[in-house]
């Protein structure tokens, strides 16, 4: 259920606590690699190497957490969702434009396989949009230079989004969602984490699956009119 709402009316604080822990996980790493950096900083100045690698590494971690703040500001102006029958293609083409420019920047295609034109999902427009934007941009982030994630829709409202790790071992994405996760597992990055929460609303899932040792799938469930009927 909602992480801060439902998670702590009934005193089951596994959700609160998994989504501080990502999130202080998350913001810590960038931390200490600014104060690593700037700690070099009066020795190492007069270096061009160490100067063009403290602006260019430390710029991007700053950008990182500023993204994560970003995402949890929106995150918190959410609240019921306000439910609507809508065009499921057109809610993901929106998203998958907008983020354009992230993907050209990472040198990672998004791909369209089967688009599901014509299928309705029940949904809350602006929470689901935000949802599906914070999987894509974790894929993104997660997923090999110069390959592409494949997206997919399937009649009964299904989106899969499909791709090649960066590397084995070093994402934490390795979690089936649920209450059967194996201690070995990781936890799941924040971005799921905000997006799982705001599709379980809506009467939603997320499923995070591994094909492989490297190929990577992200399933998004919602409800369609039929299955509300």
């Amino acid at each position: 259920g909602p992480l801060a709402l439902a998670g702590l009316g009934n005193g089951d604080f596994s959700n609160f606590r998994s989504f501080v822990n990502e999130l202080a996980h998350e913001l810590k790493n960038p931390m200490v690699t600014i104060k690593t950096y700037a700690q070099l900083l009066e020795e190492r100045f007069d270096d061009v190497t160490f100067r063009t690698s403290f602006q260019d590494r430390v710029g991007s971690d700053i950008e990182r957490m500023d993204d994560l703040v970003e995402a949890l500001v929106e995150f918190s102006t959410f609240d019921q969702p306000n439910l609507e029958k809508v065009d499921l293609f057109g809610q993901l083409q929106q998203v998958l434009e907008e983020l354009i420019p992230e993907s050209v920047k990472r040198d990672t295609s998004i791909r369209w396989g089967t688009r599901g034109e014509g299928v309705d999902v029940v949904v809350d427009q602006n929470q689901f949009r935000y949802a599906f934007k914070n999987l894509v941009r974790t894929a993104l982030s997660q997923a090999r230079a110069r390959e592409e994630i494949q997206v997919n829709v399937d009649q009964e409202g299904r989106v899969t989004l499909s791709f090649l790790q960066e590397q084995a071992g070093t994402v934490s994405l390795g979690q089936q969602l649920g209450s059967q996760v194996g201690s070995e597992r990781e936890p799941l990055p924040l971005r799921i984490l905000l997006a799982r929460d705001l599709l379980e609303r809506m009467g939603g899932d997320i499923e995070v699956n591994h094909l492989g040792e490297l190929k990577m799938q992200f399933k998004i469930v919602v409800p369609t009119p039929l299955a509300l009927n």
